[in-house]
């Protein structure tokens, strides 16, 4: 996936045939391993390809397997007493955390220095 988005940044940044140079650029400049069997996989799959026409059709694919709408849909919707109990617990906690002594919490870095 990082090949994919390191070739579409390479033509988003004005080249029209991203090079395995191009996309290794990319990748390493952000302190990603690279492997050039893999962008040459991508290249030479895209070359002389419309680059926008492939991306809609990637989309359409993952419309087609569900992409991440499936794991949202088997979510239960939580319960008004459960709700009611959950704001009564944090408003308690939120009281006790205020009367909370913070003495010494001022240097969190262990620096005396100010």
């Amino acid at each position: 996936m990082k090949y994919l988005s390191a070739y579409a940044l390479a033509w988003l940044g004005g080249k029209s045939n991203p090079s395995v140079k191009d996309i290794e650029a990319i990748i390493t400049s952000v302190g990603g391993h690279f492997d050039k069997s893999e962008a040459e996989t991508v290249v030479e799959s895209l070359t002389e390809r419309d680059v926008v026409q492939a991306i809609r059709n990637g989309l359409s694919k993952l419309q087609t397997t569900g992409g991440a709408a499936a794991a949202t849909s088997g979510a239960a919707p939580a319960s008004t007493e459960t709700a009611k109990d959950t704001k009564t617990e944090d408003k308690k906690d939120d009281k006790k955390e205020e009367e909370a002594d913070f003495e010494g919490g001022m240097n969190m870095f262990g620096d005396d220095d100010f």
